[in-house]
């Protein structure tokens, strides 16, 4: 179903913060699919406790749609037992612009940016999306570390390297085939922070 009101090309020149953090998100937590008329369908599907993330991104993209609810009980399934997911799905025919920055169907293992991998607001929406901070409240300096594909996983260093300091950290691949990370400890993880 079309989305009347929808802010369709908001992803045409993410030049502003709120544009590159959403391209971002949408390449960690995103869902993207075509269908046979060319339209971009966008799923975004979370859990539970971040139903108010969900809202955010509705409000940004001014859909009418409605927030959905998904209570997955089958055994086989890899979120079985989880905490129930709260999501939303748009169709339009020009969000498909999300591919001109790496947003593509089945982008999990092959994810690749492109034209924003120096814009630190992208980087702040993946870190959100498939990143994690440790020991925030701890008394002990933060840790940053990211995991997804080596594309991904080697710009981000690049622009750590380029951007907040002049010293390079090692992509170490993960037990998950084609995924790789990266972190950032003490210091370095504050400095990183900080900057995104």
């Amino acid at each position: 179903m079309i989305d009347v009101n929808l802010y369709e090309s908001v992803f045409k020149q993410p030049t502003n913060e709120y544009s590159a953090y959403w391209v971002g998100f949408l390449m960690a937590d995103g869902c993207i699919k075509k269908t046979p008329k060319s339209y971009c369908i966008v799923n975004l599907e979370l859990t539970e406790t971040d139903l108010t993330h969900i809202e955010k991104f509705k409000k940004f993209v001014n859909s009418n749609n409605k927030i959905y609810w998904i209570h997955r009980n089958d055994k086989r399934e890899k979120w079985s037992n989880s905490k129930p997911m709260v999501g939303l799905s748009i169709t339009s025919q020009t969000m498909v612009d999300l591919a001109n920055y790496g947003v593509i169907p089945s982008k999990s293992k092959i994810a690749d940016v492109m034209l924003l991998q120096n814009n630190k607001h992208f980087w702040r929406g993946l870190i959100d999306g498939d990143g994690s901070i440790t020991s925030i409240h701890s008394g002990k300096n933060p840790s940053l570390e990211f995991a997804g594909s080596f594309n991904l996983v080697n710009k981000f260093a690049i622009f750590v390297h380029s951007e907040i300091f002049n010293h390079k950290s090692s992509v170490r691949k993960t037990k998950i085939k084609d995924f790789y990370k990266i972190s950032f400890n003490g210091s370095s993880g504050v400095k990183v922070i900080k900057h995104l």
